[in-house]
């Protein structure tokens, strides 16, 4: 479980002035912003984009909701729309050599594959040790499973989106963007608004807007 270390500049800015109008404005959600993280690149962006969504999911533009969210961006991401992790690449490997050991023939096959496919020299062992951010593993994981339904001639069928259910649990990139948001969840908004079942093309979508500003949000 994660705690939420909220600087005392934004504490105090969200505690004042709570008699005011229920609503914020784009300057005072800036000003918010910057409170919490002077380094924040465009925060004006930020707080139009956090304002919008907030409208558009008929969330109340309050400060104490304003303040909450900001609260979590700042500890998620630091107000950054996909951010890097520190030893992200190395973390990530040592996870696949851990799961690798628990069945030991498979396991060293499934690393074969990972050091050698699809060059030795452009590996997907390779991209994943230097992966910075979370969308550079899900891109690792995406060209994995493009190259494993080509090999095995299941590309109509994986393409589809027959096989979304599978290939989402077996991706470990399932919290997105600057507030980490819920992969399954948001998919499954998604589904609601739709008539036609998604096809992996528009899972991918969804995961790409995920990885923006707005789409964290």
């Amino acid at each position: 479980m994660k705690f939420l270390t909220i600087p005392l500049a934004l504490l105090l800015g969200c505690q004042t002035a709570l008699a005011q109008s229920p609503e914020l404005s784009i300057g005072e959600t800036t000003k918010l912003i910057q409170k919490a993280r002077s380094s924040t690149q465009d925060p004006r962006g930020w707080a139009i984009d956090l304002l919008d969504v907030l409208r558009s999911e008929n969330v109340a533009q309050s400060r104490e909701n304003i303040c909450a969210a900001i609260a979590i961006i700042d500890q998620e991401s630091n107000f950054v729309a996909d951010p890097a992790v520190a030893g992200l690449g190395a973390l990530a490997e040592t996870a696949l050599r851990t799961k690798a050991d628990r069945v030991p023939i498979l396991g060293r096959l499934a690393l074969q594959f990972l050091e050698t496919t699809p060059s030795a020299k452009d590996s997907y062992m390779e991209r994943i040790r230097s992966a910075h951010t979370e969308r550079d593993l899900d891109m690792t994981y995406r060209s994995m499973v493009e190259d494993a339904s080509k090999r095995a001639s299941l590309s109509l069928v994986v393409e589809s989106g027959l096989l979304n259910q599978l290939i989402e649990e077996r991706n470990d990139i399932n919290t997105i963007g600057s507030m980490q948001v819920s992969v399954k969840f948001a998919l499954e908004n998604a589904k609601q608004s739709r008539w036609l079942p998604m096809s992996l093309k528009d899972v991918y979508a969804l995961r790409d807007e995920l990885y923006t500003r707005r789409g964290g949000l």
